[in-house]
């Protein structure tokens, strides 16, 4: 009977069979990126934020080297509350690879926003991992109150499961620099703006209620410290806040706000106002 030999196969020859092989792996790879369609990609990501109750628009998406998505801009906007929408600018979504191979895979984000910057780590069971520094806030405190709060975020960060309902846990931590509040003039103050210094938050909780574990200012015209607790509807009128607050003025506070602060009733002994803050957003009241 005839024997057939297969040839062998030198140590050349399998480099060069290997070194094929990548190319061919490589060519393929890049054929697939290539005409990957980022629209479908990008509205997916509309449609998910859509679920946990979220406006997005994003401006002109592109496909980001390696395995990314970018886009020039995006607008975020909570249905249900008066806000005008939070632009971001220059949004990175990449793969979050460590999550991949389990059965709650995510993203990770970046983007700057309100001058600052935000990272986030999101995943497709609602987790999310969120860390802010340097955003520049400035927001009014609505037509009845006309009364505007400036800070710097100096760092911030958000840990939980959304939507905030139900039995997931959520916790949150901010420090601001530089706070103040902008418009006193109004009420017969010498002085437009009272400084609040630097403010620090920690709340945590599950669902929609947010225990608030620590809220303290220190190093402004007023020091404060509080607790209560905040329970978040649909829109501020359904959300209700539950705050206990002590106040301390320095001796820099304007006479005129000193007046103002004498209508809450009489200091204690250790020169501390105390008042409690209740009711929904929308229409708070103190006592």
């Amino acid at each position: 009977m005839a024997r057939f030999n297969l040839p062998r196969i030198g140590t050349d020859n399998k480099r060069q069979v290997l070194l094929c092989v990548l190319c061919g792996l490589l060519a393929a790879l890049v054929a697939f990126w290539v005409n990957l369609p980022v629209r479908p990609l990008a509205d997916r990501l509309v449609q998910s934020a859509a679920k946990q109750g979220l406006h997005m628009v994003i401006d002109r998406p592109a496909l980001a080297f390696p395995f990314g998505l970018h886009a020039a801009g995006m607008e975020v906007r909570i249905p249900n509350l008066p806000h005008p929408p939070i632009p971001l600018r220059g949004l990175t979504l990449t793969p979050a690879w460590t999550s991949l191979f389990g059965s709650n895979p995510g993203l990770d984000l970046e983007t700057g926003v309100m001058s600052g910057k935000l990272w986030a780590t999101v995943h497709r069971k609602g987790d999310i991992a969120l860390r802010l520094k340097g955003l520049q806030l400035s927001e009014s405190l609505g037509p009845r109150l006309p009364l505007q709060v400036v800070a710097v975020i100096e760092s911030g960060q958000f840990n939980g499961r959304l939507p905030l309902a139900g039995r997931n846990s959520s916790d949150l931590e901010l420090t601001l620099n530089n706070a103040a509040l902008v418009g006193l003039k109004t009420f017969g103050a010498a002085r437009d703006r009272l400084n609040l210094g630097r403010i620090r938050l920690k709340a945590g909780g599950r669902g929609a209620t947010l225990k608030i574990t620590t809220l303290e200012a220190s190093g402004g015209d007023i020091e404060a410290a509080g607790s209560g607790s905040l329970t978040l509807g649909r829109t501020p009128a359904l959300s209700r806040l539950n705050l206990t607050l002590q106040l301390k003025p320095s001796a820099a506070l304007d006479p005129a706000l000193r007046d103002l602060l004498n209508l809450l009733g009489k200091p204690g002994r250790d020169g501390r106002y105390r008042l409690r803050l209740s009711g929904p957003l929308n229409a708070l009241r103190t006592r």
